[in-house]
């Protein structure tokens, strides 16, 4: 499998569980109004977060290229994106509030569940991992 599919998997799968896991905890929390923001959440990801997928794409490609294992190349990219989610909405934060933070329970929420949704798609794909990427991949006949 290509970087560009493993990294759009992963892309499309974050944003479906992003957008699940959201409204699961408000619904559980009782908030029902915020639990149907998870429709908005899921549509604004797949518009809004299209050029997410092509830095996604860039960092799969730098990721596949070091000397690592499955394990590794999975950690370096989730600590990679954790801090990329971290500092997008902080950004988000700061934009709305004026406060560079995650202080907003709606948005510490979510900056949790985008995370938590990036680990589990990076470990649903964890077999594109394993697969080094070489220069010499030529099929001999």
């Amino acid at each position: 499998m290509t970087t560009s599919v493993t990294s759009f998997k992963i892309w499309a799968i974050t944003i479906c569980l992003n957008a699940f896991l959201f409204g699961a905890i408000e619904l559980l929390s009782g908030n029902i109004w915020l639990a149907m923001s998870s429709v908005i959440i899921l549509v604004m990801g797949f518009i809004v977060g299209l050029p997410f997928w092509l830095l996604l794409w860039l960092l799969t490609e730098l990721i596949m290229a070091l000397p690592y294992s499955t394990i590794g190349r999975m950690a370096w990219l989730a600590g990679v994106l954790a801090i990329l989610v971290a500092l997008l909405y902080a950004t988000i934060g700061l934009i709305t509030t004026g406060h560079f933070g995650l202080s907003q329970s709606p948005l510490g929420l979510l900056t949790g569940t985008t995370i938590a949704a990036l680990i589990l798609a990076l470990y649903w794909n964890r077999k594109a991992f394993g697969k080094a990427k070489t220069g010499t991949d030529v099929q001999s006949h």
